[in-house]
């Protein structure tokens, strides 16, 4: 309130402070002469009477501005004028001596303290008036490095453009050469800056990769001078800039990366970015695809997708992803998703400008950034000084199968391997103050899936039982699954910006992302199962089942899902000469849907053929050399993979409805105080509402056959599949005849008696994953950035405070509702049979259970960058952040026993911790960068993370706090135990360092030139007693390298990313070593591409991620499992090749 009402006392001032007056001034002492000049022209001078004393003015006469009147007064004198831009107040002080000390009038002594000591108002006025104006001359920025120096000042404004691409240039650096005065270009290129000393000024302007360009410009006192800078332009060329007739595609990958570098180099914190140029062509617009080739960045991968991220090892439920700085809403892809995982393959980088990866925060950052951030960028209208137009059209394939023709796999019908995309981009900067983007694309991807998996006793399963005990060295087969997986996917998405400058100061922006993701995936799976072993019957490289007790299973799985994601944004941005803010509102849906028997088929069919001997022989890398199958009643070899023999045994429908969504509010206000310590303070809020609601359900049916009887069932093979089953094999063994889902469906519509539908199994799947949660964080906080010794050290640091409200609504199964109390008194169950549907309708409540949980946490942080060398930047940061838990465990629901009941294991309270405490952690980040001349960067980078608040289980006694969390009754439910999750004491550190370099090797001679590279690598670590309970996936070396040619017309490019064998979960269990572990092992990935220009604006392109292939694998092993014994399984993506023709207009 007191800032508003001195900006408009001070506004006022300003807005009367140079009309033209009549003056009567004769030549006379300098405290007379101002007292006058304040009468004559009704405004307010403040001075020092020490200052004064000895001095003697001009004489002033005639009607002019007070501007120039107060000039003619002062003229040779050592007093100096400047006029308060906000309170039109003018301010008089003494000019030092040539020697640096404080002038002092005759018979003085020069006063030890400030030379101005007592201001005086030189006329009257209303109290309030002169307060204001008082509180606004000091909140009024310095107009210069040196504000005690009076000096009349104006403002230079303008805007940078880059000469080689035609493009504005954002955050290019511009400096008032021998003031303090600094600021940096928005996103339309434009700067302006306040408080120049009137005169001569130059100003310098630098941009990474572009030569350091400096310019004159005349300031005139109160008035606003205009230069425009065109950077990459040879001198006397600063106007319109004629593009060569190529425009080869090193500029744009090096204007790519420079603008990376860039960012980096002057960003407040810790930070890497990407421009969506930078890597060139990626497949399919996966923006998940596009960060893992970042320093610190895993990313995880779901159905040969790189689909989440991970920072310096911290789950990706832990890293908030957000769009132009909303939260973006995703859905999720599970069955019953309560994560908080942001599925980064249903963006399109297509719409986006540059992804920006935030590893330390400032205050205006999320207090959940565990370990950092991940903000997409979408284009602007006002980055382009003209129109450009991006296009490009291609055509998918993966290298294992790539048929133009029709053949089967994954749909119905068979269907073409090879699909047609495209993808545009269109920037218009249609005017100054108007402009607009459109961004749309369409890719779909046919994908096999073959997969190959082994079950090992002794090694990944327990012995005991039907299976004899045996040594660590020596496991044995019992288990070999293979799967013809095939899938489509489909990605459509369109983005659009509208930009508007409703003033010289404000600019309003409305945004809109679109996203579609369709899935069709069907997956014909073949299982051999040895049910019992006898001692002696087996090795390492044989085993034998037990006469009987082989089992064949064949399922198919059919998924049909749909994704859709909806992010409207509207952001108002206010940057004038004083106050600097922004207000956004942003509002994201997501809807995740998964469809089957609505479509005309079930979601999956199984099927098995029983009484077989089944032996396995020799062992290759994913299967066993030789499987022999015998029916145990006549002796006679069996087809394994013919439907042959084989039974219908079920059929399962899964509805899944996931929804989420996310809503944003935030505003900002700051204000630079320039000065010899500059100063920025800043304020601002931010609300974040989030909301997860599932609704699934399962529908399992039992197949009875003709006679109704499941224990008779009859053979599978009229619901045979000839379409997929004429597919070929894979892994070398012969295709597998399996059932038709659409099939057993529409005799399942003929013949509904056929088929027995579990009633209560399919109500408590609807119970179970119906949950509601809805997340509120209200959030403040104030930022100060302040600059020493010219700049070279700035420190970024304040306080952020988030309030956290919850409320959520899950299952609630009590069994104290199916009793009542008879006409003698007695309690009595109205249902006897607990497994029955009636008996779960009583006592399975849907979203029966409501929690509710707020807290208040507190996020300090401090960043700190030195210049070392104009070049060379050390950074450090100190900051605190949490990790808030699944959505889960808010909406988990409870499950009570019996009041009546006596305590027992089997009888306690189930329920997830609605007061359990999230995540904390204290990082201390460093880097040190160096910055090559023209494009390039090298830099070291070393963390430290402290986590507390780890998750654990325990079973406790309940207490009447803890009851109070749900409404429960502490006197009928205070004697039980609760199973639930607690914080576990303790902390888990997290070490890790990267090294990251990136260069354009423009030195090499020109006969070389062309080669830029990149490379990075990165290890990690964590020790502490509860590390077993980090929940922490992560891999303790990863990188990535990559090396570019290009000339006029074409150019290569190689990419590679490397990450470590990881360590996942222990497997245990009898006759398993304590050291036995899941291990993903190492992988390295190799992603190529190929550009030629064969026209001045056409080119035509090849691009294969992982070009060699490398499938996906799980191993579980200890030191002395043998090599064939260790593999678990393995699925084989490919590669996925596109090859297109684009062009720039």
């Amino acid at each position: 309130m007191v800032f508003a009402l001195c900006a408009a006392l001070a506004g006022r001032a300003a807005g009367t402070a140079d009309a033209p007056c009549a003056f009567d001034i004769p030549a006379t002492a300098a405290e007379t002469a101002l007292r006058q000049f304040a009468a004559q022209s009704g405004l307010e001078v403040l001075f020092a009477s020490e200052a004064a004393a000895g001095v003697t003015t001009n004489a002033v006469r005639g009607r002019m501005a007070p501007s120039l009147a107060i000039a003619r007064l002062l003229a040779g004198t050592p007093l100096t004028a400047a006029l308060g831009a906000r309170s039109g107040v003018w301010r008089i002080v003494r000019q030092p001596d040539p020697n640096g000390r404080a002038a002092a009038p005759p018979g003085t002594s020069p006063s030890p303290r400030s030379p101005v000591e007592t201001d005086t108002p030189m006329k009257s006025k209303n109290p309030l008036r002169l307060l204001g104006a008082w509180l606004a001359v000091a909140l009024t920025p310095a107009p210069s490095g040196h504000a005690a120096d009076g000096v009349p000042t104006g403002s230079i404004e303008g805007r940078v453009v880059n000469a080689a691409s035609g493009a504005y240039v954002e955050r290019a650096r511009l400096t008032v050469e021998g003031t303090t005065l600094e600021t940096f270009t928005d996103e339309g290129g434009n700067y302006r800056f306040s408080g120049v000393p009137a005169g001569s000024a130059r100003v310098a302007a630098f941009y990474t990769g572009l030569a350091r360009q400096t310019a004159a410009v005349s300031v005139a006192p109160g008035q606003t001078a205009q230069l425009n800078l065109t950077l990459g332009a040879r001198p006397g060329e600063a106007g319109t800039v004629q593009l060569d007739a190529f425009v080869v595609a090193t500029s744009k990958e090096m204007s790519a990366s420079a603008l990376a570098i860039n960012e980096q180099r002057f960003a407040p914190n810790i930070k890497n970015v990407l421009s969506t140029d930078e890597f060139g062509f990626v497949a399919e617009g996966n923006a998940a695809d596009f960060l893992k080739f970042l320093p610190g960045i895993t990313v995880e991968d779901a159905g040969g997708n790189a689909r989440s991220v991970s920072i310096n090892g911290v789950p990706s439920a832990n890293v908030p992803i957000t769009v132009g700085g909303f939260s973006l809403a995703s859905a999720g892809v599970g069955d019953t998703n309560t994560g908080r995982s942001v599925a980064m393959d249903m963006v399109s980088i297509n719409n986006l400008s540059r992804i920006e990866v935030e590893y330390s925060p400032t205050p205006e950052s999320m207090g959940d950034a565990l370990a950092g951030t991940v903000n997409m960028v979408p284009r602007s209208a006002f980055e382009r000084a003209r129109p450009v137009l991006n296009a490009s059209a291609f055509l998918i394939m993966r290298s294992g199968e790539h048929d133009f023709k029709k053949t089967p796999g994954p749909r119905l019908a068979p269907s073409r391997k090879v699909d047609p995309g495209f993808d545009f981009s269109y920037v218009a900067p249609v005017s100054k103050r108007f402009g607009f983007t459109l961004s749309g694309g369409s890719a779909t991807n046919f994908s096999p899936e073959p997969m190959t998996q082994t079950v090992w006793r002794g090694a990944s399963a327990a012995t005991g039982g039907n299976f004899p005990a045996t040594t660590p060295d020596r496991p044995y087969l019992t288990g070999f699954t293979y799967r013809d997986g095939t899938k489509v996917t489909t990605r459509n998405s369109l983005g659009a910006t509208v930009d508007f400058k409703v003033s010289r100061y404000d600019q309003v922006s409305l945004g809109y992302q679109f996203s579609y993701f369709h899935l069709y995936a069907s997956n014909q799976v073949l299982a051999f199962t040895l049910n019992r072993v006898l001692p002696g019957d087996f090795s390492v490289q044989s085993t034998r089942s037990a006469p009987g007790q082989g089992v064949l299973q064949m399922s198919n799985l059919v998924r049909d899902r749909h994704h859709r994601t909806h992010t409207p944004t509207v952001v108002w941005r206010h940057s004038g000469p004083v106050w600097k803010g922004d207000v956004g509102l942003g509002y994201s849906t997501s809807t995740n849907r998964n469809r089957d028997i609505d479509k005309g088929l079930f979601f999956s069919t199984t099927g098995a053929r029983r009484n077989l001997t089944i032996a396995f022989d020799g062992m290759q890398d994913v299967r066993p050399d030789r499987i022999t199958v015998t029916d145990a009643a006549t002796g006679a070899v069996v087809d394994p993979y013919a439907i042959t023999g084989k039974t219908l045994d079920a059929a399962n429908a899964i509805q899944n409805n996931t929804a989420d969504v996310r809503r944003t509010a935030y505003g900002n206000l700051a204000r630079d105080f320039y000065g010899r310590i500059p100063l920025r303070l800043k304020t601002g809020f931010h609300v974040r509402q989030a909301v997860r609601d599932n609704r699934n359900r399962n529908s399992a049916w039992t197949f009875l056959g003709a006679d109704g009887n499941a224990a008779t069932a009859e053979s599978a093979a009229p619901f045979f599949d000839p379409v997929y089953s004429a597919r070929r094999g894979v892994f070398g063994l012969p295709p597998i005849q399996g059932i038709g889902n659409a099939v057993v469906w529409q005799h399942y519509v003929a013949n509904p008696a056929q088929f027995s539908l579990n009633a209560n199994n399919d109500y408590r799947s609807v119970v179970s994953s119906s949950k509601r949660a809805e997340e509120t964080i209200s959030g403040a906080y104030l930022r100060g950035d302040v600059h020493f010794f010219s700049r070279r050290l700035r420190l970024v640091g304040g306080l952020r405070a988030e309030q956290t409200n919850i409320e959520a609504e899950g299952p609630l199964t009590d069994p104290a509702r199916n009793f009542q109390t008879n006409a003698a008194g007695q309690r009595v169950p109205i249902v006897p049979n607990t497994n029955s549907f009636e008996y779960s309708r009583l006592t399975f409540i849907e979203r029966g259970t409501r929690a509710e949980k707020e807290y208040l946490r507190l996020f300090p942080s401090l960043n700190a960058s030195f210049n070392l060398r104009d070049n060379l930047v050390a950074r450090a940061a100190i900051y605190r952040s949490v990790g808030r838990p699944d959505f889960n465990q808010y909406a988990g629901g409870v499950t009570l026993p019996d009041p009546e009941s006596i305590p027992s294991p089997a009888s306690r309270i189930i329920v997830s911790n609605v007061g359990i405490k999230a995540w904390s952690a204290d990082t201390i980040n460093v880097r040190l960068e160096y910055y090559f001349a023209g494009v390039g960067q090298l830099s070291l980078n070393a963390f430290r993370r402290d986590f507390t608040n780890f998750f654990g289980g325990t079973r406790a006694a309940a207490t009447p706090a803890f009851l109070a969390l749900y409404d429960l009754d502490p006197d009928l439910y205070g004697k039980f135990d609760v199973e639930t999750q607690y914080n576990v004491p303790g902390t888990v550190r997290m070490e890790g360092s990267s090294l990251n370099y990136k260069q354009a090797l423009a030195f090499l001679p020109a006969w070389a030139r062309g080669f830029q590279v990149f490379g990075n690598v990165s290890t990690q670590r964590r020790t502490g007693a509860t590390v077993g309970n980090s929940g922490f996936n992560f891999f303790p070396r990863s990188g990535s390298w990559g090396l570019s040619f290009t000339r006029e017309r074409f150019s290569v490019r190689g990419n590679w990313n490397y990450r470590s064998a990881r360590q996942g979960a222990a497997v245990t269990g009898a006759g398993l070593p304590a050291d036995n572990f899941t291990w993903i092992p190492r992988r390295v990935t190799l992603d190529a591409q190929a550009e030629y220009t064969f026209a001045k604006r056409y080119a035509v392109f090849a691009s294969m991620r992982n070009l060699t292939a490398e499938p996906e694998e799980t191993r579980i092993y200890n030191a002395l499992t043998p090599a064939p014994a260790r593999f678990r399984n393995q699925i084989d993506f490919g590669s996925l090749w596109t090859i297109g023709v684009k062009g720039t207009f």
